[in-house]
């Protein structure tokens, strides 16, 4: 009975863990090709090895189980390490393209800013003229 509750522990794990692969592949959709390739094949690899090791443990006779459990324990030790070491890097470079973003858009409200201090009269005939625009629309 101790073996199927471990064996079920084991599956809720690979379960999670093939979920948590398919929402890091979403997320890395529009990444480089190749830095989100070798990151998703990475983590398929290891799931695939854990999925083996839980195989052969559903398979083990009593007399295998034991040596076979510490097989799979380590794949899945494996595995943890490096989802948590993807979901840090992904988190990391999320974290990068937002400040990346954050630059890029203060850059440019400073130069309509500018732009603005400059050129006083047109800015105003322009927000008039827009703002016409969207009263038309909206009526």
């Amino acid at each position: 009975m101790n073996n199927k509750k471990y064996l079920d522990d084991l599956k809720a794990e690979l379960d999670k863990y093939a979920e948590e692969l398919s929402k890091l592949k979403d997320s890395l959709k529009g990444k480089s090709k190749t830095e989100m390739e070798n990151i998703s094949q990475s983590l398929e690899s290891l799931l695939e090895e854990a999925k083996k090791s839980y195989k052969k443990l559903e398979s083990a006779s009593v007399e295998e189980w034991e040596p076979l459990k510490e097989i799979a324990s380590q794949s899945f030790d494996d595995l943890k390490r490096t989802f948590d070491e993807s979901l840090n890097d992904s988190a990391k470079k999320v974290k990068d393209y937002a400040h990346q973003f954050d630059t890029q858009s203060q850059e440019k409200i400073d130069l309509i800013s500018e732009y603005i201090k400059d050129n006083p009269l047109k800015s105003t005939l322009f927000a008039l003229g827009l703002g016409i625009i969207v009263g038309k629309i909206i009526k």
